[in-house]
């Protein structure tokens, strides 16, 4: 199992690298549209005010996405005042050294799919709200090969993130997300449709909902 100093610097380096380059994508694209977007003026469709999906499989796919988050933090808490060690011994599997570095360069993998995932997705809206602002499609970048290349991003970071450390709860609401994640998927694609019509029709054609179409 990785040490606390390894794990420690590991998270935080990353953690600051995703921020900063955030940043930096949100400069470099301030007002513009990205390439691939399609944008509409006027919505026809009074369903396309809602927030997509049921209940239940927004709480499915939003609440296991913020416990990661929130574990990540209490990960570094305990790197940073030596209790990583005593603790992992009791909430975690004690996975060889290298399995846990295979899970962090996982973790680094993803930054890229994650920063290109905001630079895209000029609509980003939390799931349990409607869209506010202008109705823009995502189609370039990873979003012309999936429809939901955030919701890819994000069960990556989660399985990589239980490789990294080995925590045992991380199974059971990555369990949860992968049930609750295609009924969120149909329901966001339902409002999109209503949104978009047509184009929306095309551009599901040409894309597959969490794997390339080939």
């Amino acid at each position: 199992m990785l040490n606390r100093f390894e794990l420690l610097w590991s998270l935080i380096i990353g953690g600051v690298v995703f921020f900063v380059g955030l940043r930096i994508l949100k400069y470099i694209r301030k007002e513009k549209l990205p390439k691939g977007s399609i944008l509409i003026e006027k919505i026809e469709s009074d369903e396309a005010l809602q927030s997509p999906g049921k209940r239940w499989s927004q709480i499915g796919v939003s609440l296991p996405l913020t416990l990661n988050m929130i574990l990540e933090f209490i990960v570094i808490f305990l790197c940073i005042f030596d209790l990583w060690n005593a603790m992992s011994q009791i909430i975690a599997i004690n996975f060889p050294a290298w399995v846990n570095w295979f899970g962090m360069i996982g973790l680094y993998s993803c930054i890229p799919l994650d920063l290109a995932n905001f630079y895209y997705n000029v609509n980003f809206t939390r799931l349990y709200k409607q869209i506010e602002g202008k109705y823009v499609l995502a189609t370039g970048g990873p979003y012309r090969y999936v429809r939901h290349p955030m919701y890819v991003g994000g069960v990556l970071e989660v399985m990589m993130f239980f490789i990294t450390t080995g925590i045992y709860i991380i199974l059971f609401y990555l369990i949860f997300l992968l049930l609750a994640l295609p009924y969120q998927a149909k329901g966001e694609e339902k409002l999109l449709k209503a949104i978009f019509g047509d184009l929306y029709d095309e551009y599901i054609s040409k894309t597959g909902r969490f794997f390339p179409k080939f």
